[in-house]
C-alpha cells in the first residue's frame, strides 16, 4: 500500500473498496445479510489502517530510509529516562501524521521527512548519552 510504503488514507480508502467489491461479486450466491456480516467494512478498514500504521513503526522499512549505523543511539533515545515518555509519543503520532497529513508531498520530501524524524531520534539519544557521561 502506497508509494514506497508511505500510505495514507486515500490508499486504504481504495484497498478497502478494492478489497470489499471483490469479496461481494465472489459471494454472489449467498444472502446479502450474511454476506454484509462477513465482509464487515469497519473491521475491514481498521485492519487496513493498522497494517498502514505499522508499516511505519517497521524496522525494515526504518532501515531501508536511515541508516543502521544510527540503531544504537536510537535505542539510547527510548533508554534513558529522560524525555522518555515524550519520544514514546511522539513516536507512535509520527505514522498517524504521515497518514493523514502528508498527503500532498512529493514522495522526496516523504522520505527526507521519514529521515529527519528517525535522525533527531538519534540526536536525542546522542545527547542524552553525553549528558549521561559526563554528568
Amino acid at each position: 500500500m502506497g508509494e514506497l510504503g508511505f500510505c495514507h488514507y486515500s490508499d486504504i480508502l481504495t484497498a478497502l473498496t478494492a478489497q470489499l467489491s471483490g469479496d461481494i461479486a465472489a459471494d454472489s450466491g449467498w444472502p446479502l445479510f450474511l454476506i454484509r456480516l462477513l465482509h464487515n467494512k469497519l473491521f475491514s478498514g481498521v485492519l487496513l489502517s493498522l497494517q498502514c500504521y505499522f508499516q511505519y513503526l517497521d524496522t525494515a522499512q526504518v532501515f531501508f530510509f536511515v541508516s543502521p549505523f544510527l540503531l544504537p543511539f536510537l535505542i539510547y533515545a527510548f533508554w534513558g529516562k529522560l524525555w522518555r515518555k515524550r519520544i514514546i509519543f511522539m513516536t507512535f503520532l509520527f505514522p498517524v501524521v504521515f497518514i493523514v497529513f502528508l498527503r500532498s508531498l512529493q514522495i522526496g520530501t516523504k522520505i527526507y521527512v521519514f529521515q529527519g524524524f528517525y535522525i533527531l531520534l538519534a540526536v536525542i539519544g546522542w545527547v542524552k548519552a553525553i549528558r549521561i557521561k559526563f554528568s
